[in-house]
């Protein structure tokens, strides 16, 4: 593509962008300073919608951009994706919490990228299965009730509170210090009965065993990936899902986790994807930006939004990549409160 036509595509691009209506080649002479006449841009424009890059969705509108075309700005015509020093410091102070499960981590995240985007924010929880073992902790809560904490590399904390009967809180204390022995540096993956079965011996009361393996089951049993979402409400703020049918299909296409998580994994591995490129069909009038994040050289999951086609990719490019470089520093403990 020549430069005449990438300047007239990116004007195009930016101005629908703005404006969520078509584009004509009089508003591209007057406000984009490109020194061509309207008549010479509407010609331009007639390649650029031969060549599938924009296309005209009414008989006397303009043009907007295509897949085609949203494809070719990302990839080569928005400028280095970046924000503000202020809005970075924003994220930071946003996300800047203490040690807490990963699935809260992840919530605050998604919160942030709704604000921040104002489009539907999507995360994949980390799979703990492959993480080793750092830790087991028994904490007492009352009579009744004991905390199981597992923390795992890189920096994980998987927490569940689990209805006891009667048990000495020194007796927690010292089985917890004797399983987390046995078991650090072990993967969650490997942590299976015969491996509990090996672990009676290191409880100091053997009534106590059984109470404890269940604990420590159930601590461990909450390790797949799950997908998060949060901000949908977001969506319908954008025109192209202002009908009521466009919308429910949206809302409910958002509802089938398994799907997201395919498309979630697909734009983390290309960063964007576009349109009609999405493996789900229920959300081929969308874009996905997405990256992964992880700790100690391992990638652990992603996080990204979903929004229209007419998306401001440049922005929703920083600022996903920002969040997803927090999380990775916050599970390698890097993060600056």
């Amino acid at each position: 593509m020549d430069r005449r036509k990438e300047a007239i595509l990116r004007a195009i691009t930016d101005d629908y962008i703005e404006t969520a209506e078509p584009v004509g080649s009089r508003t591209i002479a007057r406000k984009y300073g490109l020194g061509l006449s309207p008549a010479t841009i509407r010609n331009e424009m007639a390649d650029l919608e031969e060549l599938g890059y924009l296309h005209q969705p009414h008989t006397s509108a303009g043009r907007i951009p295509s897949d085609k075309g949203y494809r070719f700005y990302v990839d080569v015509l928005i400028p280095d994706p970046k924000i503000s020093e202020e809005e970075e410091q924003f994220v930071r102070d946003k996300m800047s919490v203490p040690q807490v499960k990963a699935d809260e981590v992840l919530r605050r995240a998604l919160r942030v990228l709704g604000l921040m985007t104002h489009y539907a924010a999507v995360a994949i929880t980390p799979s703990l299965m492959d993480s080793v073992v750092r830790a087991v902790r028994f904490v007492p809560i009352d009579d009744r009730h004991v905390l199981v904490v597992v923390v795992t590399d890189p920096g994980l904390v998987q927490n569940r509170i689990v209805e006891v009967d009667r048990v000495a809180s020194e007796a927690l204390t010292v089985a917890g210090q004797r399983i987390s022995a046995r078991l650090r540096g072990r993967a969650l993956r490997d942590v299976n009965i015969d491996i509990c079965m090996e672990l009676a011996e290191e409880v100091p009361d053997p009534n106590l065993y059984p109470v404890l393996m269940e604990m420590l089951m159930e601590g461990l049993a909450d390790t797949s990936e799950k997908v998060l979402v949060d901000g949908t409400i977001n969506l319908m703020d954008h025109p192209e899902f202002r009908q009521i049918a466009r919308a429910k299909a949206l809302l409910a296409a958002l509802e089938e986790r398994e799907r997201l998580h395919e498309v979630i994994s697909m734009s983390a591995q290309i960063g964007v994807v576009i349109g009609e490129e999405n493996v789900y069909e229920g959300v081929r009038d969308c874009s996905v930006v997405s990256a992964t994040y992880g700790g100690g050289g391992r990638t652990v999951g992603a996080v990204g939004v979903i929004g229209p086609t007419r998306m401001e990719y440049a922005r929703a490019i920083a600022v996903v990549q920002l969040v997803a470089d927090m999380l990775s520093e916050m599970l390698s403990g890097t993060m600056s409160a």
